[in-house]
């Protein structure tokens, strides 16, 4: 198999591992509207969430090693670079907070009621919610990408 066949199944199953892993933790927090999320795991897990996962992890990995790439001029993506992390922080805290306005604006779920979050204006989604993902884009891009050099 080659080497990048290898990194993105590595890629996949370290997502899925993640996304199921979050969303157990954190199911006291919303609330799926059945009706529009269609197949759930385990009662509780969407199986679009899982995608939804794979598709911020890979656009925002994508976006933040070009972002690097075009600031730096090198096209070789690093282990671990400042600007690179930085990059890693922004694309992924920006992409998860666009896609969670845009499916909580769909309606595809609700913010449990009894967290009572401080919401920020004008997106009208939660402080928690906006700094998981820039918290999440601290962590995983780097730990993917250490994966991806080291198997």
């Amino acid at each position: 198999m080659n080497s990048n066949k290898k990194h993105i199944i590595l890629n996949v199953i370290f997502i899925l591992l993640f996304s199921i892993y979050w969303e157990s933790i954190s199911t006291e927090f919303w609330v799926y509207n059945r009706e529009r999320m269609g197949i759930f795991l385990l009662n509780h897990l969407p199986v679009i969430v899982l995608l939804y996962w794979m598709f911020v992890f890979f656009v925002s990995l994508f976006v933040s090693e070009k972002l690097y790439q075009i600031i730096t001029g090198k096209q070789e993506i690093p282990l671990f670079d400042k600007k690179l992390y930085v990059l890693d922080i922004i694309s992924f805290g920006i992409i998860g907070t666009i896609l969670e306005a845009l499916f909580h604006t769909l309606n595809w779920f609700e913010y449990n009621a009894d967290l009572h979050w401080s919401l920020l204006p004008l997106i009208n989604l939660p402080f928690n919610a906006i700094a998981g993902y820039f918290g999440v884009g601290m962590f995983i891009p780097t730990t993917m990408r250490y994966y991806r050099k080291h198997i």
